[in-house]
């Protein structure tokens, strides 16, 4: 798990959290990043733990440079859980893993495609409402009032801003162009807000949720490596609630997790490929089946031992590679 300051972040596909390779961090502790594994048709989570309990702060996520959503936490929480895009209601549409589209016509790319094949979270300190409408959840993320074990019945933890999705869509680098930190507040719905309550808009679909700039396909030459995009998969209505969040001016917390295919990972020599077994059934073998003594040949171990070392110094190098321009990257 990638861990800063008081807080850990991870990626959570079928229950497993991901392996994160080539992790690295700044010097300051507030940004580190590391490298994931994606896979095509694939929904995910983004979680992340306040490991001291001590906090109020908030999250807020970026995936491929588009700001996706945004929780409030305190104490009372065990773990935060970010699922999938703000659907401008209650809901939210999957985070899922799909492939990208190329073109070779720059006017009709992704205008702004630094932060493509990321995904990103800013954790700051601030001070949120505690309104009555507000879900206070107990150590399992659960509301303390309705522990039950049907997920479709409790009060979901999870939070998304409708006015920060409305409002804010677009990407980091634009925040700044415009003037704006990533940590300035947002204009977030209040729990009397219209949009605050109730079920999700019936007429949205999954692109809906979309800025439509993050749909364009990418530039070819400017791919980077990245054969996924992260897109929206289905709308699921967790009867959110909202609240108002104020940083209180201290520096963020920065994890970017960058995710390639296994395809993607193997070719860089980030992961090792899977070793064939060296057990053979001999019973099996034509010699044996026609009673023919098998020959044995003495193994040149020095080789061997040369040729292991070998192939782990190169891959060490190549995650070394890696890791030193994820390095430039991060700053």
């Amino acid at each position: 798990m990638a861990r800063l300051g008081d807080f850990e972040a991870f990626i959570v596909v079928d229950g497993t959290t991901l392996p994160e390779h080539c992790a690295i961090a700044t010097r300051n502790g507030l940004k580190t990043g590391c490298v994931v594994q994606s896979e095509k048709g694939k929904t995910f989570m983004l979680r992340w733990k306040d490991m001291t309990r001590s906090h109020r702060a908030w999250g807020r996520v970026f995936v491929d440079g588009e700001h996706a959503a945004s929780r409030v936490f305190n104490g009372d929480f065990e773990e935060v859980v970010c699922k999938g895009f703000c659907d401008g209601g209650s809901g939210h549409a999957e985070f899922c893993f799909g492939q990208v589209e190329f073109t070779d016509d720059g006017s009709l790319a992704l205008a702004d495609d630094e932060a493509f094949g990321t995904i990103e979270l800013f954790i700051e300190t601030g001070d949120w409402n505690d309104d009555p409408g507000s879900v206070h959840c107990d150590d399992e993320g659960i509301s303390a009032e309705n522990d039950d074990d049907d997920p479709a019945d409790d009060n979901d933890p999870d939070w998304v801003p409708p006015g920060l999705s409305s409002q804010r869509t677009g990407s980091i680098d634009e925040m700044k162009e415009e003037g704006e930190e990533p940590g300035i507040p947002g204009n977030l719905n209040t729990p009397s807000s219209s949009s605050s309550k109730g079920a999700s808009n019936s007429s949205n679909t999954s692109s809906s949720v979309r800025d439509e700039e993050y749909l364009k396909p990418v530039y070819e030459m400017n791919k980077k490596g990245c054969d996924h995009r992260v897109e929206a998969g289905a709308l699921i209505d967790d009867q959110e609630d909202y609240y108002d969040f104020q940083p209180d001016g201290s520096p963020p917390w920065h994890f970017v997790f960058k995710y390639r295919s296994r395809a993607r990972l193997l070719a860089e020599g980030i992961i090792p490929p899977k070793e064939e077994s060296a057990d053979t059934d001999q019973s099996s073998s034509p010699d044996s089946k026609r009673g023919v003594k098998r020959k044995s040949v003495k193994q040149d171990n020095d080789s061997e031992d040369d040729d292991s070392e070998m192939k782990e110094l190169k891959a060490q190098r190549a995650v070394v590679n890696v890791c030193i321009s994820f390095g430039d990257q991060l700053g």
